[in-house]
């Protein structure tokens, strides 16, 4: 099933957006880490959505995986989640997932 949303009429896809933010900021290291961990989303996920890698090397609490497709929305949810829990980031992110179009 595809979703679609009218906008000047044109149908366009529907798609998600995930977005990760730190719920504490600490240290300077911690910034390290977290963008340690951005660098890896980016390798996993650069093939099946859109990742910014300068957001990434300047992020201090939040990263944005943008144009995912719905198909591709548990997978990646569920990727990004092992590379939370491995860069010891799942109990302090915030996950926030939204529809675009």
């Amino acid at each position: 099933m595809i979703f679609f949303s009218l906008r000047k009429g044109y149908a366009t896809k529907m798609s998600f957006s995930l977005k990760f933010e730190l719920k504490d900021f600490h240290s300077e290291s911690l910034v390290h880490r977290f963008r340690n961990f951005g660098e890896a989303v980016y390798v996993e996920l650069q093939e099946i959505c859109s990742i910014n890698i300068q957001e990434i090397d300047v992020a201090t609490t939040s990263i944005d995986i943008r144009e995912i497709k719905r198909k591709n929305i548990g997978e990646v949810t569920r990727r990004v989640k092992n590379l939370l829990n491995k860069h010891g980031f799942l109990e302090s992110a915030i996950l926030t997932r939204t529809k675009t179009a």
